[in-house]
């Protein structure tokens, strides 16, 4: 039998492979991360229904680097695809990878309490 392993366990053990296992590290910038992108995703929404696609590429951008600095693949993937959209003024296509990327994001900051014990647990 296969050994399943937990989405919040994933994301545990990718941000403390980025952090060299420094707990209290990953401990802040998930705290940092999921603070910071509950932000950028109302901000890009919005900018998004808004069609203002050049601050929605900011905010792509932005959420990119943050994403990519915590080590989480799937969400870095798929703010880059919607980056690139952005960049070639392709709407209907970001917004597609927007409700994508959006939903990977609400499904791992569903889960804050739960990585946060586990970082706790590890300790």
């Amino acid at each position: 039998m296969t050994n399943i392993i937990s989405p919040q366990v994933k994301y545990v053990e990718l941000m403390l492979e980025r952090t060299l296992n420094n707990k209290t590290l990953a401990k802040n910038l998930f705290e940092k991360l999921f603070s910071s992108l509950r932000i950028q995703l109302n901000d890009l929404s919005l900018s998004l229904r808004e069609n203002d696609l050049e601050k929605a590429q900011f905010i792509a951008h932005d959420i990119n680097g943050v994403v990519a600095n915590c080590g989480l693949i799937n969400l870095e993937y798929y703010a880059q695809v919607m980056n690139k959209f952005l960049s070639e003024n392709d709407i209907i296509n970001a917004q597609k990878f927007f409700q994508i990327f959006k939903q990977q994001a609400d499904s791992m900051l569903d889960c804050q309490d739960d990585i946060l014990s586990l970082l706790k647990e590890w300790e």
